[in-house]
């Protein structure tokens, strides 16, 4: 039987069981993912700060010589958009100054002002037509760029998969992390989450406060270095000799 026979299949009995047998189906999945699906090999991806930093993003950006690349990761990085926004615009979702953004994953539908240095960039076309190119090739040009600029290091290996069984290494930096960056960066100008939440058009505040958990090492140092109390000579001399 075809997988998607069987989903139809499977569908159709959802519709009529019980609330406890869809609870005991939803038990008994969980169950089967852990057991075949561990934890990936490294560090915990929870723990993964995946946002650029500045410096990252600028070494990243160094190397992009495409006038439409350019534009592609400059919106994202800039406007939070998710990679399925950017490709479902269209030449008429530019109406002047505005760019009307059909959010994914039901969220925020509407228009947002862009900036003149923003709005020179974006390409000019017919009404239906769409601005970028898919998806996967999107994503084939950033990983492309990522591995030219040396930003290919990689916080754990993947379950094994394809037909060699093969183990491939999960990069810390991905195309979503234009979108973490962009958030990231409205969180660090405004100091205000309900503000970055907006940004990101989120309905729940705990969505983007996923983006904002982890502070970047830099920003640590940063706050160490302010907080430091400052020692007289000799008391530091008696601290290094204890």
């Amino acid at each position: 039987m075809e997988f998607s026979d069987f989903m139809g299949e499977f569908r159709q009995q959802l519709e009529v069981l019980p609330h406890h047998r869809l609870k005991e189906i939803g038990k008994e999945l969980s169950r089967v993912r852990e057991k075949r699906f561990q934890r990936h090999e490294g560090c915990k991806v929870e723990a993964v700060e995946r946002g650029f930093t500045d410096e990252e993003f600028a070494r990243f950006m160094a190397v992009v010589g495409d006038d439409q690349d350019k534009a592609i990761f400059t919106l994202m990085a800039t406007l939070g958009l998710r990679v399925g926004e950017l490709c479902a615009l269209k030449g008429k979702d530019l109406e002047g100054d505005r760019l009307r953004v059909s959010g994914a994953k039901g969220g925020f539908s509407g228009y947002l002002k862009l900036p003149p240095p923003l709005l020179s960039i974006i390409p000019l076309t017919e009404p239906e037509a769409k601005l970028f190119p898919r998806h996967a090739e999107i994503r084939r040009r950033f990983d492309l760029y990522r591995s030219k600029a040396g930003l290919n290091d990689a916080y754990a290996l993947s379950e094994p998969g394809g037909r060699n069984g093969t183990k491939r290494p999960l990069f810390r930096l991905s195309l979503h992390s234009l979108r973490h960056y962009a958030i990231q960066r409205v969180m660090k100008l405004t100091k205000d989450p309900d503000l970055a939440r907006r940004f990101a058009r989120h309905k729940k505040l705990d969505t983007t406060l996923r983006y904002l958990r982890r502070s970047r090492q830099e920003e640590i140092e940063m706050a160490i270095g302010a907080l430091a109390i400052p020692q007289e000579p000799e008391t530091l001399k008696m601290i290094n000799t204890e």
